[in-house]
């Protein structure tokens, strides 16, 4: 499924496009999202304020990004691709079992941090 130019404000909708689908130029701002296989494609979206608590991101592409104040607790990157996407104030932390971040064959191209916790030296911070 495509999506396009679009302001995603609730969890229900953004469950349903979170596998196989493309997000072009998308604003993403759901208070909170708990689980969830993502494996799709996000170009050129803003990602910000969202709570996402135990998701599994595989082979998830994101290209041109900026993911502003997201806390991600327990997440699973496995895969993924992260090319010239920039975050900013976001958390990379355990879930509620103390389980970390994983960010298995992710690869980062391009990208920057500010003032973020949990992506250490993964991602270099800006100046």
């Amino acid at each position: 499924m495509l999506k396009e130019q679009a302001l995603v404000t609730e969890a229900s909708e953004l469950s349903k496009l979170l596998d196989d689908s493309v997000l072009r130029y998308c604003e993403l701002a759901v208070p909170s999202i708990e689980g969830g296989h993502i494996g799709s494609a996000f170009l050129f979206c803003t990602l910000h304020g969202i709570d996402w608590y135990w998701p599994h991101f595989n082979l998830g592409l994101f290209v041109g990004c900026t993911f502003t104040g997201c806390a991600f607790r327990g997440a699973i990157f496995s895969g993924c691709r992260f090319v010239d996407c920039r975050f900013e104030d976001c958390t990379f932390g355990p879930d509620n079992l103390q389980g970390e971040c994983e960010f298995n064959e992710t690869v980062w191209y391009g990208c920057t941090q500010k003032n973020c916790i949990g992506l250490g030296s993964l991602v270099p911070a800006e100046a």
